[in-house]
């Protein structure tokens, strides 16, 4: 015989009063503090999720106000506010925080770094791997930079103190008897919002979740037939994406730690991944093509328009997206057209008489006018992007030396990692050492 389901609140409610009802009979008390407590509580558990809702927009807007009082009493020496300004203040920083959220509030960020003169940057170069630099994230609130290497390493920087923890080691033959280096080799990097996940992927065919709080390795995941390439996360969230010289893209969920599903369509090599708000990845390909997943419909979009492969792909907005490549060119789109609305060829000039210098690696401040990009001439330039008049133009040049096989970019700072090598061979050699982070800051 099945025991009888009790609405145990309902018990709880019929106990309290029962005991009134006999409190008040046998001495006429109107109830002790215990009951009163239960009956609060009760009250409390009775909270709808919209009371909930509005409760917590008070506490929210009361915090902002008493910031924006805060900060005008210490701006007004005779201590008084002005109410309507500061409404007005509160005003603008919701909507600003709310357009932030969905990815609509557009800065222009350009013009605060155009005209600096090459000599006037200031730079902080960061030594630790052997070999080249292949990928670099950079944690939202500009403190920690994670970087991989061809010595199979993985290391935590903090941008402050230049310290370094070391998350994967460099590859030791007597530790790791009949292997090579080349095996372990760390291709991409990426940072959760938070900054709690660090993904790292490479030709080990693995993709490695770390946790940022202990500092150790938490996850290993398989599937991957190739090398991963390229990881990203999307915005504000713990959705991860792959791609792989396997030619697939695959998603993974680090709330459950766990795989999702895998899409196909390329017919090379994923050398470059990008996502952003929405799960729409943007992907681009040795076939010279680049791809729009949208992974809730199950299709995808193709664009071409590169005359080679296609090294590097970025959003610029929710619609928006740069492309840069073998061809040396730089390439502006939008999802609803299948050519480049802007371009500028040679962007990084010319190797010899017929040959531009390959762009390896592109980084842009999403819903901004700024991106940036980097090859092995010597520079990282800086590009404003304006996508409602369809152009690209360069505005400055930051000196970088190597091949500059990763970047990171955000409002303050600029983060660059170089090496002797471009990060997916040996096709060319530098000398010196030029194997580290360079970090730049910006005015913007």
């Amino acid at each position: 015989m099945s025991k009888p389901v009790i609405n145990k609140r309902a018990s709880n409610k019929l106990s309290n009063v029962k005991l009134w009802n006999d409190e008040n009979i046998s001495d006429g008390s109107s109830g002790s503090d215990d009951e009163r407590l239960d009956d609060e509580s009760d009250e409390s558990e009775e909270e709808t999720a919209n009371e909930k809702r509005k409760r917590l927009a008070k506490e929210y807007l009361n915090s902002v106000k008493e910031d924006r009082e805060g900060s005008s009493d210490d701006e007004n020496s005779d201590g008084s506010s002005d109410d309507e300004e500061n409404d007005a203040k509160v005003t603008m920083k919701l909507r600003k925080q709310r357009l932030e959220s969905q990815g609509k509030y557009f800065r222009n960020l350009a013009d605060s770094v155009e005209g600096i003169a090459e000599d006037s940057w200031v730079q902080r170069k960061l030594s630790g791997h052997e070999n080249a630099v292949t990928c670099v994230a950079l944690t939202t609130d500009d403190s920690t930079i994670y970087s991989g290497a061809k010595d199979n390493s993985l290391i935590k920087w903090d941008v402050e103190s230049g310290s370094k923890k070391i998350l994967k080691a460099k590859w030791n033959g007597q530790v790791v008897p009949r292997t090579q280096s080349i095996e372990g080799e760390v291709l991409s990097v990426a940072v959760s919002y938070d900054g709690k996940y660090i993904a790292s992927g490479g030709r080990d065919k693995f993709v490695r979740i770390y946790d940022s709080r202990s500092d150790s390795e938490i996850k290993c995941f398989a599937g991957h037939r190739d090398a991963v390439s390229s990881l990203c996360f999307q915005k504000d969230t713990y959705t991860l994406f792959s791609g792989s010289f396997d030619r697939c893209v695959k998603h993974w969920d680090l709330n459950e730690m766990g795989y999702i599903e895998t899409v196909f369509g390329h017919q090379d090599s994923i050398y470059s991944l990008d996502c952003w708000i929405k799960e729409k990845p943007v992907t681009s390909s040795g076939d010279r093509s680049i791809r729009l997943w949208k992974i809730a419909d199950e299709s995808h979009l193709v664009y071409k328009g590169h005359n080679s492969s296609i090294d590097c792909v970025q959003y610029l907005m929710d619609d928006i997206f740069l492309s840069a490549g073998q061809d040396g060119s730089i390439k502006l789109w939008k999802d609803t057209s299948k050519k480049p609305i802007a371009s500028i060829d040679q962007a990084h000039g010319m190797e010899g008489v017929h040959n531009p210098r390959w762009i390896s690696s592109l980084a842009c401040i999403k819903m901004s006018d700024l991106a940036v990009s980097g090859s092995c001439d010597g520079y990282a330039r800086l590009w404003n992007v304006d996508a409602t008049n369809k152009r690209i133009k360069l505005i400055n040049k930051i000196p970088v030396d190597g091949f500059i096989n990763g970047l990171a970019i955000s409002n303050k700072l600029l983060v660059a990692g170089t090496g002797r090598e471009h990060r997916l061979g040996r096709w060319s050699h530098l000398r010196g050492n030029k194997n580290k982070i360079i970090i730049t800051k910006l005015n913007s």
